[in-house]
C-alpha cells in the first residue's frame, strides 16, 4: 500500500488489538488506537484524514453501531469494518445494511485481512462511497 493509510482501530486494549495492529502496520498502513466510543468520537471530530475504522463489536460505553454512526457523519470517504471474535451471520447482515463494508472474523490471516483492508480502502474513495453512506445514515435513522 502506497501513501499509508490512516486506520482507527476501536478496540480495548489487550491482545486481541495489539495483534490487529501489528498485522495492520505489516500491510504499512499507519493504525491508531482508540480504547472506546468515547476516545473514537474525539478521534474521529479531531483528526484531519481517516481512511478507514476498524471497530470491535461491544464497549462499555456502546457497540460498533456507534461508532459506524459517527464514522458516516464525516464529510470524507471513509470505510468501516467490524472485527469480532466470533463469526456471526446476523451481525454481518446487519453492518452490511447498515452502511460497513465488511466484518472481519477473528483469528484472520494477513493475506485474508489484506484482501479485505485493501478492499475497504478502494471503496472509501470510491464513487459508490458517497451512496453507501448515504444508505448507512438512512438506515443508522430506522
Amino acid at each position: 500500500m502506497t501513501d499509508k493509510a490512516q486506520i482507527l482501530v476501536i478496540m480495548p486494549p489487550g491482545l486481541r488489538r495489539s495483534e490487529l495492529m501489528a498485522a495492520l502496520k505489516v500491510l504499512d498502513t499507519n493504525p491508531i488506537e482508540a480504547a472506546d466510543c468515547r476516545e473514537a468520537r474525539r478521534l474521529l471530530a479531531n483528526r484531519r484524514r481517516l481512511n478507514l475504522v476498524i471497530s470491535d463489536v461491544d464497549f462499555r460505553d456502546g457497540d460498533w453501531r456507534d461508532n459506524l454512526a459517527l464514522t458516516q457523519e464525516r464529510p470524507d470517504g471513509v470505510a468501516f469494518l467490524v472485527s469480532t471474535p466470533l463469526a456471526d451471520e446476523e451481525l454481518w447482515s446487519e453492518a452490511l445494511w447498515r452502511g460497513a463494508y465488511d466484518v472481519l472474523a477473528e483469528p484472520y490471516s494477513t493475506m485474508e485481512l489484506c484482501r479485505i483492508v485493501e478492499g475497504a480502502l478502494r471503496s472509501s474513495s470510491g464513487s459508490g462511497a458517497k451512496a453507501l453512506r448515504a444508505i448507512g445514515r438512512m438506515a443508522q435513522a430506522v
